[in-house]
């Protein structure tokens, strides 16, 4: 965890999202990337208006400087900027590999009325696609430390090691407190869930406080958002695998309203078997073309 990439269009939820960012870079000391994705404009011959796509990318690269000189913290700090021509998802994708152990942040706007459009967005795009870890930033939150944290699991959860460790660095350097949740229906018996919870997990995540919680409730988002309300949870950690809680909160529409109406930061583990699996898919696929 050494590089945080911000990736901004520089919307109020983009300059918000970078704030949060940069205080998650200086508390954990990574380096700090801002990042944008922008098109060339095509050129209408009856104006005749010729765009230069060194204009347009100094362009953007002036917007970055002046939002670099907006959020860091104090004139020595250090923020680099990146400007680069493309789709947003996949230039930021291209792009982030390029750093030592990088972060991605980005943010979401969370109005109701907005939901179309932000189902089909950046930050969900990433979430789908993105090998790196990615928070995803509400409008509304303001970067406070990391007290409590909230990680979601379902029963086919497997937590790897590279997820726990970061998990680990985020709590020690915030002393944070880490809930490991998993939301329970009526008819599931509490002990049963703990003698199947390996020690493994907060064995790793020693010597951190890790408390197992298993609130119950039928709509599992409303459930796990309803126990960080009332704990008063900081960041929620979702590994969003196949058939996982990650679909679960993302992908019915009725609880899609609930997650992007959250006031909580979320940060999604990607799931190490997707990426082999996908990586697997991708090296047969070149093997037939060959």
């Amino acid at each position: 965890m050494k590089t945080v990439f911000i990736a901004t269009d520089f919307s109020e939820a983009s300059h918000n999202a970078s704030k949060y960012g940069i205080e998650l870079a200086s508390s954990i000391g990574a380096k700090i990337v801002l990042f944008h994705a922008y098109t060339i404009p095509l050129s209408i011959p009856e104006s005749y208006v010729i765009v230069r796509p060194e204009e347009v990318k100094k362009s953007a690269e002036d917007y970055l400087l002046d939002e670099v000189l907006k959020l860091r913290k104090s004139n020595m700090q250090s923020i680099d900027i990146l400007a680069v021509e493309g789709n947003p998802v996949d230039m930021i994708i291209n792009q982030v590999k390029k750093y030592d152990e990088p972060i991605l942040v980005v943010g979401m706007k969370g109005e109701g009325k907005n939901l179309k459009k932000l189902f089909g967005s950046v930050a969900s795009g990433l979430a789908r696609k993105s090998f790196s870890p990615l928070f995803i930033i509400p409008e509304s939150v303001v970067f406070k430390g990391l007290k409590n944290i909230a990680l979601a699991i379902d029963d086919e959860i497997t937590i790897e090691l590279s997820g726990l460790s970061l998990i680990h660095k985020i709590g020690e350097v915030h002393y944070s407190k880490i809930y490991i949740v998993r939301a329970l229906n009526n008819s599931e018996n509490v002990v049963n869930e703990l003698s199947l919870r390996s020690s493994a997990i907060s064995g790793r995540l020693s010597p951190l406080q890790v408390e197992f919680a298993f609130p119950r409730g039928n709509d599992v988002s409303h459930t796990i958002l309803t126990f960080c309300k009332e704990r008063e949870i900081d960041l929620l950690i979702l590994i969003p695998h196949y058939h996982s809680v990650f679909e679960r909160l993302f992908v019915r529409s009725e609880t899609r309203k609930i997650i992007f109406e959250t006031e909580f930061p979320l940060f999604l583990l990607p799931d190490i078997k997707v990426q082999k699996k996908k990586s697997e898919q991708i090296a047969t696929h070149h093997k037939i073309n060959l």
